[in-house]
């Protein structure tokens, strides 16, 4: 009885053996499959579709920070999207043939946020200005309020103006209204 069971061991071993075997040529067989497409970068994509990236995926658009570099012709070959050079962004998804030119900002301005492929540079007014945009005033920096004696309900930000417990000039308060602002100028 004990030679019946070693046997039985030996032959259960035998099978755990050649299973493993089986895996790890499984598993190098995908891997080498998986190479053979990477050394070969094609896709194959739908017609209509373009190819984005190095790793060269399908998209019926180019995504953010891509442009369309190579058209879709009339026989719908397949067009390809290319990175956003630098300087230009492109935010959303587009089937546009160019990016978007970054903005710049002006002296009285200083950069908040660096232009990357997928987003447009982000200006604000310089410290001690803040940034007019209504129907009375050009776009443009204008200096912040001082305060007489210093009683500052609101202080000045690069959008909003200081609010000041009494008007500098006249004693009265509160203020200012944009318009004693831009006429001071």
């Amino acid at each position: 009885m004990g030679r019946r069971t070693a046997l039985g061991s030996v032959a259960m071993a035998g099978m755990c053996g050649a299973f493993f075997l089986l895996v790890h040529a499984v598993v190098l067989l995908i891997l080498l499959l998986n190479q053979v497409t990477m050394v070969t970068g094609k896709t194959s994509c739908n017609p209509g579709e373009y190819e984005v990236g190095e790793n060269l995926s399908c998209s019926r658009v180019c995504p953010a920070g891509y442009y369309v570099s190579t058209r879709i012709d009339q026989n719908h070959h397949i067009g390809a999207c290319s990175p956003c050079p630098s300087g230009t962004f492109r935010a959303h998804p587009s089937e546009e043939p160019r990016c978007v030119p970054c903005a710049q900002c002006r002296e009285d301005q200083e950069v908040v946020k660096r232009c990357s492929t997928t987003s447009d540079q982000e200006c604000r007014c310089q410290p001690g200005k803040f940034y007019c945009d209504s129907e009375d005033c050009t776009e443009s920096c204008f200096r912040c309020t001082r305060c007489g004696d210093g009683a500052i309900l609101q202080p000045c930000t690069a959008i909003n103006n200081t609010v000041c417990a009494l008007n500098p000039e006249s004693g009265e308060g509160p203020i200012p209204s944009l318009k004693s602002v831009k006429a001071k100028g």
